[in-house]
């Protein structure tokens, strides 16, 4: 039987570690950089912390001259920040750096509202409607927010018993919050009123230049039972954990995560799916559901290929897959140019 440990992970104010550019500045390549470091495109900044104008997250492109760059929330395009005119109503500020390097300086007056908090983009030299400019993305959270819940040392042979493995929830910002991990309807560890400056959440190490915490759940699993040192819980079939960071006025946060008996399935990840889009393309996932729509209607109205199937939401008729009669589900299909299916 495992024990349950908490560790304290030591990182900059308001973001991961793993975040920071060791080489600052870069060579080549737009880049983000707060307060004298260089952080890489999707990098976390909690909004306390970049609220004057000598904590801006300054966005860089070496070597080009500013011409019509532009800060934009990634969920309202239609309204980018406007670096020429800050309104007193708006929390958003912004100067800007026409050479040798183009710079958009961005930061707040006022702390985020629940609806503005999220993915930011940064486009340079030209705004976001040029197709060939530059783009990197920040998030701006308010209170605290949880990084990551993965598990760690999972064997690849998921029919050798016990297993042995960890959950690990990483929590950045904010100092004040409570946070619980669970299994189904079952409390693994829950610490309410956490104040990282009293060091009273067990096991924490209190450092004053450091925000970020990670919650460590050892775990073991025979097969039939998940067992901390507190709790056995019988399970025989996916096992499924949440991470919960209870802020202290709104904006809860929950990830989740699952190990299926055979394999892992990372629920937080098809959670995190636009971020990791937004991360890898530098666009936002938007265009990829889109396509996928369009493929699909491609398919019902024009038919699959030969020798090619497609997934469409069908009513059952009781025959196929050991779907009862009568429910709507996506099955693998054939579609027929006057739109029948089978």
């Amino acid at each position: 039987m495992m024990a349950v440990s908490v560790v304290m992970v030591l990182v900059i104010w308001s973001l991961s570690a793993r975040e920071v550019i060791s080489q600052c500045p870069p060579s080549s390549g737009i880049y983000l950089i707060r307060d004298g470091n260089c952080y890489s495109n999707g990098s976390y900044f909690l909004d306390s912390s970049v609220s004057i104008v000598t904590e801006a997250i300054s966005c860089v492109l070496p070597g080009t001259s500013l011409t019509t760059g532009q800060w934009v929330r990634v969920a309202d395009p239609d309204d980018p920040v406007d670096c020429n005119s800050n309104n007193d109503s708006d929390p958003f500020r912004c100067t800007s750096v026409t050479s040798p390097d183009a710079t958009l300086n961005f930061y707040l007056a006022q702390k985020l509202s629940a609806a503005q908090e999220g993915w930011y983009k940064c486009c340079l030299p030209t705004d976001c409607s040029d197709p060939n400019t530059n783009i990197i993305f920040a998030n701006i959270f308010r209170f605290s927010q949880i990084e990551s819940f993965t598990v760690a040392d999972l064997s690849s042979d998921m029919t050798v018993y016990p297993q042995e493995y960890s959950l690990n929830c990483i929590k950045i910002g904010d100092l004040h919050y409570g946070i619980s991990m669970s299994i189904g309807s079952t409390t693994l560890v829950n610490y309410t009123g956490c104040f990282d400056h009293l060091d009273n959440c067990p096991g924490t190490e209190l450092v004053s230049s450091t925000n970020a915490v990670r919650y460590t759940v050892n775990i073991t699993w025979d097969g039939m039972t998940v067992s901390t040192e507190s709790i056995n819980q019988p399970t025989t079939g996916d096992q499924m954990y949440q991470c919960v960071l209870d802020n202290p006025i709104d904006n809860d946060r929950t990830r989740t995560l699952a190990i299926r008996g055979n394999d892992l399935f990372i629920v937080d990840t098809v959670q995190q799916r636009g971020a990791a889009v937004i991360k890898a393309r530098k666009l936002s996932s938007a265009m990829s559901a889109a396509k996928a729509i369009c493929d699909h209607m491609s398919d019902w109205w024009f038919g699959t290929k030969e020798g090619e199937w497609t997934s469409i939401g069908v009513w059952s008729d009781g025959t196929h897959y050991g779907i009862p009669e009568g429910i709507v589900y996506s099955v693998p299909v054939r579609i027929n140019p006057d739109r029948s299916w089978q």
